[in-house]
């Protein structure tokens, strides 16, 4: 659906890449102060009430080069919104802050080919199918049929919590390909069907990582590696844990083994990055406290050094 949204190229309503980029500053230019630090890192998506008035085109003091038309500005409105189908909410929109990975949704000349290919053979067993014919009964088929069980709409975990289980989630903030939202919705479903947050926590956290990108990278130097999965092989194929900082504070499979082993329960990680945000050799550039829901990371002293941890705390 977000693939064809923004198509075809060429269209009114396409955003090309240029543009998108253009959005994604503006976006950072009302969205980062909102958690009161302006440090590159939105850490606050959902505070944030963006004006798209700050990039449309025709509005006093916006570049004409670098603006949105109303048309391109209802496609990212769309892109942001959560999706319903006959009024029913089917899924999450994107976060502010997420337009860096937009392209890989957005930005081809036909929609994903994962989506498609899922459509095409999973859904309607049509290789001939078009993206042009893609509407919203297709969806509702789909997640009618839902081939291959993939639809997380099991609440319930009260069979993996009874063998005491312990489960960390995260999510980043900047994920331009698995809206953030989606996570959220999950853990708030979870959360009614468990009986409230305060017991789902004893044994279910769920961590936001602001700047961070579809589970691995950061395009805002924001701190982002804490050794969860699928972040490990950004680094390199020899990578394990947290270089030079191989311990429960600041990798989450430790921390885990530590939950369940000792309980000592996962209030918050250290999450890094380097100089180079790939490049654990380079040397730390930021450490900063990802913290468990509702918990948020929060600066102690707006005067002292945002990029150590020791100058944050979950609030």
């Amino acid at each position: 659906m977000i693939g064809v949204n923004n198509l075809p190229a060429g269209a009114p309503n396409h955003i090309p890449p240029n543009l998108v980029a253009a959005l994604g500053r503006e976006v950072m230019r009302q969205c980062d102060k909102v958690d009161g630090l302006e440090d590159g890192i939105i850490s606050s998506p959902e505070a944030c009430s963006f004006n798209f008035d700050g990039i449309r085109c025709g509005t006093s003091g916006v570049s004409a080069t670098t603006c949105l038309t109303n048309e391109q500005i209802k496609t990212a409105q769309r892109a942001y919104a959560d999706y319903s189908i006959n009024g029913k909410f089917a899924f999450s929109g994107l976060s502010l802050g997420s337009e860096d990975l937009w392209g890989v949704l957005m930005g081809q000349p036909t929609p994903d080919a994962r989506g498609q290919e899922y459509i095409k053979m999973f859904v309607l067993n049509d290789p001939n199918w078009h993206w042009s014919a893609f509407n919203d009964s297709i969806m509702a088929l789909a997640a009618d049929m839902d081939p291959g069980d993939l639809t997380a709409d099991n609440f319930d975990l009260s069979q993996f919590r009874d063998r005491k289980g312990k489960i960390i989630m995260y999510h980043g903030d900047a994920d331009g390909l698995i809206p953030t939202r989606s996570s959220d919705y999950y853990y708030n479903k979870t959360i009614e069907a468990m009986g409230g947050l305060s017991g789902l926590r004893s044994w279910f956290r769920y961590f936001h990582v602001p700047g961070l990108g579809h589970c691995s990278g950061t395009r805002v130097n924001a701190p982002w590696y804490f050794g969860a999965g699928n972040q490990a092989g950004s680094l390199g194929s020899g990578t394990n844990s947290v270089p030079g900082l191989a311990d429960a504070k600041h990798d989450a499979l430790l921390a885990l083994l530590d939950w369940v082993e000792k309980g000592a329960v996962v209030d918050s990680i250290v999450a890094t990055t380097w100089k180079v945000p790939t490049n654990a050799t380079s040397g730390v550039l930021r450490q900063r406290p990802i913290c468990a829901f509702p918990e948020k990371a929060t600066i102690i002293n707006r005067d002292g050094d945002e990029k150590s941890v020791d100058n944050w705390k979950c609030v």
